[in-house]
């Protein structure tokens, strides 16, 4: 398929990079986000897609990679990384996607290319939409409003847009694990997001969220109201998903209405997707199996935490 997927992997240690991972150690933090990276890119080539993981650091990469015995299945390749990020701020390497917009921007014009978070893996077909959006050259985002708006609320969420555009009058949020386009849409994306980015910096400490969501979901509406160019939701047209293995604040339907998405989002599940092996990564089946022998154990894990923090709570209001 002529579509190239780039993943990132920035490197900053003693910054607060690991999120909805459960990982405190940063040399553990790389192997897992690598081996994440690596059977994204072997589920990804098995569909013939070609996937390349864009890092700071290639050198400590090609490194842990031969120590971990696979350096020979994940293509990397350092870019520029300019991004101006307070220290200490949450999500700390989840900004410098921005500098992969950035790089996607300058790439040759007749190609089509995607951004997509590491702890994702492609295991369905696929899908016919998919195929003629690429083919027709269209930009697709993963709207997750509806998984937002329930943690935040719609009013707080949509105040915190206006502080970098006053004009946004509705909540309409971008998930940032995945994105596709031509250079030229990434270039324009990037373009807004340079333009907020001193408001978001000036603002940040009031936000409820930092991050590249945040900038590239008031960017994305500005492209879609002030420049009017069309994008596509590849949630509704059953190209992605993100699931989570805990329950979630937002309503959520069961795994099996996600077992047929091209590309499955696993954001709480890093170390499992760390863990699987090259065959299970290209195989659907082989996937769904050992998924669903670890979810039980894993939603079974989160009740407990649960209740364990529902009780910490009551206890410091006593």
């Amino acid at each position: 398929m002529d579509i190239t997927f780039y993943g990132l992997l920035h490197l900053a240690k003693g910054e607060k990079s690991a999120v909805n991972g459960g990982l405190r150690k940063f040399d553990r933090q790389i192997e897992t986000y690598l081996m994440n990276a690596v059977n994204l890119s072997d589920s990804l080539q098995s569909k013939d897609i070609q996937f390349i993981l864009l890092t700071n650091q290639p050198a400590a990469i090609e490194d842990s990679l031969k120590r971990l015995g696979s350096d020979d299945r994940l293509q990397v390749q350092s870019i520029n990384f300019s991004t101006d990020v307070p220290t200490g701020t949450n999500f700390y390497s989840a900004h410098f996607k921005f500098d992969v917009f950035n790089y996607l921007g300058s790439l040759q014009d007749d190609r089509y290319v995607g951004s997509i978070d590491l702890d994702a893996i492609a295991i369905g077909d696929i899908p016919l939409s998919f195929q003629n959006l690429v083919r027709e050259k269209k930009p697709i985002i993963y709207d997750i409003t509806k998984q937002v708006v329930p943690i935040f609320g719609r009013d707080r969420i949509l105040q915190d847009m206006q502080k970098l555009s006053p004009n946004i009058n509705e909540v309409r949020w971008s998930g940032g694990e995945f994105i596709t386009g031509t250079p030229v849409f990434f270039n324009s994306l990037y373009s807004e997001i340079s333009n907020l980015h001193n408001r978001y910096i000036d603002a940040i400490d009031s936000l409820h969220h930092h991050g590249d969501e945040m900038l590239t979901s008031v960017a994305l509406a500005k492209l879609i109201h002030d420049e009017k160019i069309a994008i596509a939701d590849g949630g509704e047209l059953g190209i992605v998903g993100r699931f989570w293995s805990y329950p979630p604040k937002h309503s959520q339907p069961s795994f099996s209405c996600f077992e047929n998405l091209f590309l499955l989002h696993l954001p709480s599940d890093k170390k499992f997707l760390a863990k699987i092996n090259s065959e299970d990564a290209k195989s659907r089946d082989r996937f769904l199996r050992r998924y669903k022998r670890y979810l039980p154990q894993q939603l079974a894990v989160s009740s407990v935490h649960n209740q364990i923090v529902d009780l910490l709570k009551w206890l410091r209001l006593k």
